[in-house]
Order: C-alpha cells, then sequence, then structure tokens
C-alpha cells in the first residue's frame, strides 16, 4: 500500500488548487493531500486532509476513485499516491481557511501582516493604497524573524513583535473563519469580529 493521497476538488468547471507554502513545493500549484497516518486508510486520509487543508468537509460527498500514480527513483526507490476526484455542488461557497501573508516593507524594513480570505488574490497595489511605503517579499528567514514562525504557520496573533495587520473586508461573509494556529497542519476557528479585536488590525480592500 503506498502512503500519500491527492484529491481534486472541483465545482462545475472549476478545480480548487491549493499553493504550497512550504519546501519542497513551496510555490507549486496542487490538489489536497498529504501522507496517511498510521492504519489509516486512503479515503479516511483524503478526508482528513481536506478538512485540514480547506476545511470542506466532504463526508458526505461520493469520492471518486481516479486510479494510483506512481514514480520510481533512481531505479531504485518507488513511489505513489492514491487520486481522488470530489464534485461539490455549483453554488458551493468556499469557506477555507484564511491566507496570512507576511511582507516586508521596502522603505522601513518593517513586516506587514495580510489576512485575506481564502478565496481572493492579494492585489498588492491595493494594499499600498493605504501605505506611505513598498511592499517587497518576506523570505523565510524574515518572515521567523518577526512573528516567531514559518512560513504556513503565522497564526494572527502571538507574534514576536507587534505587526501592523489588514485584515480583507470580504472575511466578514462568513460567520465563521479559520486561520493558521503557529504550524502548517495546525488552524484555529474565530469569528471576524474576534479577529479585529484580537488583532486590531485595519479593514481593507485586498483585491
Amino acid at each position: 500500500m503506498y502512503k500519500q493521497t491527492l484529491c481534486f476538488i472541483r465545482r462545475n468547471d472549476e478545480i480548487l488548487m491549493l499553493n504550497r507554502e512550504n519546501k519542497p513545493t513551496q510555490g507549486l500549484w496542487n490538489g489536497v493531500g498529504g501522507k496517511m497516518q498510521s492504519e489509516e486508510m486512503p479515503k479516511e486520509c483524503v478526508i482528513r486532509e481536506v478538512k485540514e487543508e480547506t476545511n470542506i468537509d466532504i463526508r458526505n460527498y461520493y469520492l471518486i476513485n481516479k486510479g494510483i500514480i506512481t514514480w520510481e527513483v533512481d531505479n531504485s526507490y518507488v513511489g505513489g499516491l492514491y487520486v481522488y476526484l470530489v464534485e461539490i455542488e455549483d453554488d458551493y461557497d468556499y469557506q477555507t481557511p484564511k491566507g496570512i501573508i507576511v511582507f516586508r516593507l521596502k522603505d522601513s524594513n518593517k513586516p506587514l501582516l495580510v489576512i485575506a480570505s481564502g478565496a481572493n488574490q492579494i492585489d498588492e497595489k491595493q494594499i499600498e493604497k493605504h501605505l506611505d511605503d513598498k511592499l517587497g517579499k518576506a523570505n523565510a528567514d524574515f518572515v521567523r524573524e518577526h512573528t516567531g514562525y514559518v512560513i504556513g504557520g503565522v497564526p494572527p496573533l502571538g507574534h514576536t513583535e507587534p505587526i501592523q495587520t489588514y485584515i480583507d473586508e470580504d472575511i466578514f461573509r462568513f460567520k465563521d473563519i479559520w486561520a493558521a494556529a503557529g504550524h502548517p497542519k495546525a488552524v484555529i476557528q474565530l469569528t471576524p469580529d474576534e479577529l479585529i479585536e484580537m488583532t486590531e488590525g485595519t479593514v481593507v480592500t485586498v483585491k
């Protein structure tokens, strides 16, 4: 039995893809999946991974088995993963974990935290309208130094220093939201109002 799974979630003619934040696949797009836990069956793994990574509960959906992908490295190691497809309603509203992105302000060299709805792509020009500075990319060392956490696990609060925070106005579409909780595999549940109160963040348009 292979030890990994991969699931593609289809809504009408769209496929939900996740952008990986951690090495060795950092920056790559893929479906939802991960390693099977001890004594876990492939379908059980898919259901758990989808819930952990997107907060979508697919227990009551039909999981279509699309086969197995295998690979070989140096003619010695052979690996593989189980691939599934789940079709959800055309009007399903994704309430995925919210994206927490750390930017480096170019002039001041200070961090800026942007908390965005999982459905939105951050438009840096929109963010810069609220700043007297320009946005720059924050590498892994910068993120860890200023937040105390690794990329992909940065929570909205509890950092090593106070960080200016902008919050996507679209999160108010949701009753509950999810955010990273200090580890790439951990999330916390809270309401938009709780998020603003705890972070003292500024609500802005990010897209």
